[in-house]
């Protein structure tokens, strides 16, 4: 994969990690992969990218956010790591 297959099918997962942790936690149905390009090779690397991204990966997203904007306490940092972690593992 060169350069730019490679920054299609980021841009997808970023997008699709972007717009999964915008929504509800409740959330289970995935979303429809948009309209990147109309170069069907570019569309297709984006969409590589965009289904590539897992229920554990929006997990952790969301789990890792929640820990960044806590400005209570240590504690709920700690434990939001510590699911990412346990989360990864059990998927390995």
């Amino acid at each position: 994969m060169n350069r730019h297959q490679h920054e299609r099918y980021q841009a997808g997962r970023e997008q699709r990690l972007a717009a999964e942790t915008e929504r509800a936690d409740d959330c289970i149905s995935a979303l429809s992969c948009p309209i990147y390009s109309h170069d069907a090779t570019w569309q297709s690397q984006f969409r590589q990218g965009w289904y590539s991204i897992s229920m554990v990966d929006i997990q952790a997203k969301r789990l890792t956010l929640r820990a960044a904007r806590s400005h209570s306490t240590p504690n709920l940092v700690r434990q939001s790591l510590n699911e990412i972690h346990q989360m990864i593992r059990s998927h390995e």
